[in-house]
C-alpha cells in the first residue's frame, strides 16, 4: 500500500533525525520498526538517504577541489556525519527489494532483483575535440584523442567535445563540472552542455542536481546553475525530464510510469534548486549553448613521439605538419588548446626528424619566423621548453641575440623574459651552442642582465638534437641535450612572464638599444641584418606549463630516436 502525503513527512522526520544525530532511543526504535514492516518505506528511506548523500558528497567534493568554479549554498545541505550516512547505506542495502525498486527508479536500470549489477568499464567515453581549453584539477586526459574515464571533466574555459561510447556526443562548454558516469549516462553538476543523440544512443541521460533528463533521439541543451537550478532547451526530437521532488516521489510507487515531462523542439524548461518544474519558455539562440565546434586546425597525431608528447600535457605543440608555409599561413597546434601560429617570410616544409617522421619547417636565415599571438595561457613563471633543431649556420656572436633566435617570449630591454638562441660564450669563435637567456625581475636590478645557460658547443653540426630547458618558479633551470642534462643554473626566482608573443625560428624584437624600432639592432644600434634569424630546421616544438622530469625528457628523445 502506498504512503499518502502526511505519511512520507513524518517519515522523512524521522530520518532527518537519524541523519542528524538527534534521534531519541524511541525514534531509533520506531523508525527500525516502521522499516521492517512497511516495503513503502524502506523504499522511501533508500531514495530519501541516497540523495542526501550525493548533495553532501558532492558539495563537500567541490569545496575541496574545486574552488569558485561550483558553489552549492551551504544553508540547503545539512552537515551530516559521514558515518551515519555510511550506515544508511549499509541499511538500505540490506532492505532487500525495496531498495533495489527505489534505486531503478532513481537510475533508470532494470536489472531484476537480486541481479547482480554490471560494473561500468573504466573507459566510457573519448576526448574528440577541444578549443581554446583550460582545465581545472582532474585526473582525466585532457588530450585530444585520448579515453575518458568514469570521473570528473573540469573546464575552466574553452569548449570540448565527448564523445560517449553508447553513441551520444555532447559539447561541453566552460566553466562547467560534469562527472561521466557510464557509457550512456552524465552528471552535469555545474555549467553547460549540448548533447546530439543518434537513434542507436536513446536512452542518454544527462542528471543535474534538480533534474533528470532522458533522451528519445534528439539534440538538446541542458545548463546547470551553482545553486542546483536547472534548464533544459530541446533543439530537435523530444526529451523527457524528472525534477528530483518527482525522483522523490516514485519512491512510494514499487512500478508503473513514472512522471516525466516531455519537452519538444523550440522549448525550454526550467526547474529550480529545489527540484520545481518551474515553467515552459520560448527558446532563444542566444541562450549560449555551443552546438558545433570550428574545424580542427590541428592534425591527427599517429606516430608513438607525438602521442607521449600530448600525453604529458603541453600548452601549446606545433608540429609543422602543413605543406603550405607561405607567408601569412596558419602553424596548427597540437596541443588541443588550440593557439594556432602564423608564418612570416620565407619557410619551406621540409621532411621531419626521422625517427619521428611527417613534416619539419626550413626557416631561411634572413627574414623568415613563426609567430603565435600571446594568450594567458602562457604567462608562465615554471615552465618546459621543447624542440628538435637541425643546421649548419655559423654561431660565433655573443649573447644578445647571439646569431638566431630559436624559441622566445623576449622583452626589447632589460624586462621579465625568456630567449632560447644559437650563439657563442667566446665572441668571434664558431662555438655552436644552444643559449638561454632568463631576465628575471629578482635579478635584473642587480645584475641588469640575463642569466645565461649554455649548451656544449656543436648543437650546429647538421645533425638533428633534441633540446629541453626547463625552469620552475624558484629560478631552478636546466637545460637538456638529447636526453642528458648539460647545464643547471638558479636565476635567483622571480618572474619571466610577459605578454609578448611567442617568436619561433627568428626574431623581430631583438633591438636593446632601440626597443621601438621593428628592425633588429645590435647593443651599438648597428642593424643585425640576418644575425637574428635561423638559417635551419625545427620540428616539434612545444611549450608545457611546468616542469618536465629527466624521466619525461628522456622517454621523449628515445621515441624521437
Amino acid at each position: 500500500m502506498s504512503m499518502s502525503a502526511k505519511e512520507q513527512e513524518a517519515l522523512k522526520e524521522l530520518i532527518d533525525t537519524v541523519l542528524e544525530e538527534r534521534e531519541t532511543r524511541e525514534q531509533a526504535a520506531q523508525l527500525e520498526k516502521r522499516l521492517s514492516a512497511d516495503p513503502d518505506a524502506r523504499a522511501f528511506y533508500v531514495t530519501y538517504t541516497h540523495l542526501h548523500a550525493q548533495m553532501l558528497w558532492r558539495y563537500r567534493e567541490a569545496s575541496a577541489q574545486e574552488g569558485t568554479l561550483f558553489s552549492a549554498p551551504a544553508q540547503r545541505i545539512k552537515r551530516v556525519p559521514l558515518r551515519r550516512l555510511a550506515m544508511a547505506a549499509s541499511v538500505g542495502i540490506l532492505l532487500g527489494s525495496g531498495a533495489l525498486l527505489c534505486f531503478q527508479s532513481l537510475t533508470g536500470r532494470t536489472e531484476p532483483a537480486g541481479a547482480a549489477v554490471a560494473v561500468q568499464p573504466d573507459e566510457v567515453a573519448t576526448l574528440v575535440d577541444a578549443v581554446d581549453c583550460l582545465w581545472g584539477a582532474s585526473r582525466q586526459a585532457t588530450v585530444v584523442g585520448t579515453r575518458l574515464a568514469c570521473g570528473t571533466v573540469q573546464l575552466v574555459q574553452g569548449a570540448c567535445e565527448i564523445a560517449f561510447d553508447g553513441g551520444a556526443r555532447m559539447i561541453l562548454t566552460g566553466p562547467s563540472v560534469l562527472e561521466i558516469q557510464s557509457r550512456d549516462r552524465a552528471f552535469l553538476r555545474r555549467g553547460t552542455a549540448t548533447c546530439r543523440v543518434p537513434k542507436q544512443a536513446i536512452g542518454f541521460v544527462v542528471q543535474t542536481p534538480s533534474s533528470r533528463v532522458v533522451d528519445y533521439g534528439t539534440e538538446f541543451g541542458v545548463k546547470t546553475e551553482a545553486s542546483g537550478a536547472s534548464q533544459i532547451h530541446t533543439f530537435t526530437g523530444l526529451v523527457r525530464v524528472e525534477s528530483s521532488r518527482e525522483l522523490m516521489g516514485q519512491a512510494t510507487r514499487t512500478g508503473g510510469a513514472r512522471n516525466a515531462t516531455p519537452v519538444l523542439a523550440g522549448q525550454q524548461l526550467q526547474i529550480d534548486a529545489d527540484g520545481h518544474a518551474t515553467r515552459f519558455i520560448a527558446y532563444s539562440e542566444g541562450e549560449g549553448f555551443v552546438r558545433s565546434l570550428p574545424q580542427a586546425d590541428s592534425l591527427a597525431v599517429s606516430n608513438s613521439y607525438a602521442r607521449l608528447v600530448l600525453a604529458d600535457r603541453p600548452t601549446g605543440y606545433w608540429r609543422f605538419e602543413e605543406t603550405a608555409m607561405n607567408d601569412g599561413a596558419t602553424a596548427a597546434d597540437s596541443s588541443g588548446i588550440r593557439r594556432a601560429g602564423r608564418y612570416h617570410g620565407k619557410v619551406l616544409s621540409v621532411p621531419g626528424v626521422p625517427g619521428i617522421g611527417g613534416r619539419a619547417a626550413l626557416f631561411d636565415g634572413k627574414s623568415a619566423l613563426m609567430r603565435v599571438p600571446h594568450h594567458p595561457v602562457f604567462s608562465l613563471n615554471s615552465l618546459s621548453v621543447e624542440f628538435w633543431i637541425c643546421t649548419r649556420e655559423r654561431w660565433s656572436n655573443e649573447y644578445w641575440p647571439g646569431d638566431a633566435v630559436i624559441v622566445g617570449k623576449d622583452v626589447p630591454g632589460l624586462a621579465a623574459d625568456w630567449s632560447i638562441i644559437g650563439g657563442s660564450f667566446t665572441n668571434i669563435q664558431n662555438e655552436g651552442r644552444v643559449i638561454v637567456g632568463i631576465g628575471s625581475k629578482q635579478v635584473k636590478p642587480v645584475s641588469q642582465e640575463d642569466q645565461l645557460i649554455g649548451s656544449a658547443p656543436g648543437i650546429n653540426n647538421g645533425v638533428w638534437h633534441h633540446v629541453v630547458w626547463t625552469r620552475d618558479r624558484s629560478g631552478a633551470n636546466r637545460l637538456y641535450v638529447d636526453g642528458v642534462p648539460i647545464a643547471s643554473k638558479n636565476d635567483g626566482g622571480g618572474g619571466i612572464n610577459n605578454p609578448m608573443d611567442i617568436e619561433i625560428g627568428g626574431s623581430l624584437r631583438s633591438s636593446i638599444a632601440f626597443p621601438s624600432t621593428a628592425v633588429p639592432l645590435d647593443k651599438e644600434g648597428h642593424v643585425l641584418k640576418d644575425r637574428s634569424f635561423l638559417d635551419g630546421e625545427l620540428d616539434e616544438v612545444a611549450i608545457y606549463d611546468r616542469v618536465l622530469s629527466p624521466e619525461q625528457v628522456g622517454a621523449h628523445f628515445r621515441a624521437g630516436k
